[in-house]
């Protein structure tokens, strides 16, 4: 048997405000995550690239992006790579990739996320002054669901 590894950090902004999703008595948030990279032309200029990742969580972790996070949150996410195949309304297979997070962690200040007191987000303790960024963990779920 050989050994493997399916580990994957994110450090980028939400694209879009998190949905929630009711999968049966469970909820998950979905949201999007740009990164930008960038590398060399042929010419000598930077040239600019950025990658959307999709991104879904549950339990706690999904509480806490569901209420915390919006439309340009810096955040960082710790988790791993995914895909599922299904069947699209036209009969098409298609592959969804993903990333299942099972750590969120905001970067960002409230200042910057347009909750007011500019300091680091928290779940558990959100008036308690913090020096570092605050995380939530959990967030496993099913893979029994289509993204």
């Amino acid at each position: 048997m050989s050994a493997s590894v399916n580990k994957i950090f994110l450090v980028g902004r939400l694209g879009q405000d998190p949905q929630s999703v009711q999968l049966g008595t469970d909820c998950i948030a979905r949201f999007s995550v740009a990164t930008d990279d960038g590398y060399q032309g042929a010419d000598g200029q930077r040239v600019d690239r950025t990658t959307w990742h999709s991104v879904t969580c549950g339990k706690q972790t999904a509480q806490f992006v569901l209420k915390y996070l919006h439309k340009g949150s810096l955040v960082m996410v710790e988790g791993k790579a995914l895909s599922r195949k299904y069947k699209a309304k036209d009969g098409r297979e298609v592959t969804a990739e993903y990333v299942q997070a099972q750590r969120v962690l905001s970067l960002g200040s409230h200042n910057e996320q347009g909750q007011g007191n500019g300091q680091p987000q928290s779940q558990y303790q959100p008036q308690q002054h913090q020096q570092e960024p605050v995380h939530t963990a959990g967030g496993g779920y099913g893979d029994d669901w289509k993204y």
